[in-house]
């Protein structure tokens, strides 16, 4: 399986046409802290961001995106 290391931006969009789920099947997406910090502060909004990030939180805390990597991990992806 191909591990990708994915940015704040690159999840959003993804998640809005509905597709982290589906390409996890393929991918083991993996995240640093920082953009699981992000995730957390666009959640905060009323649009399709927002429920987007709500939604990507949530693949975080069901392992399906492995969440909160600090920087030293990353290394070794």
């Amino acid at each position: 399986m191909i591990t990708i290391l994915a940015d704040t931006s690159a999840l959003i969009s993804l998640e809005i046409k509905g597709l982290v789920g589906l390409a996890s099947k393929f991918v083991r997406f993996t995240i640093p802290a920082a953009v699981y910090e992000e995730l957390g502060d666009i959640a905060r909004f009323e649009d399709v961001h927002g429920r987007s990030a709500t939604d990507l939180l949530g693949l975080v805390r069901s392992g399906v995106i492995n969440g909160k990597i600090g920087v030293r991990d990353c290394q070794s992806i």
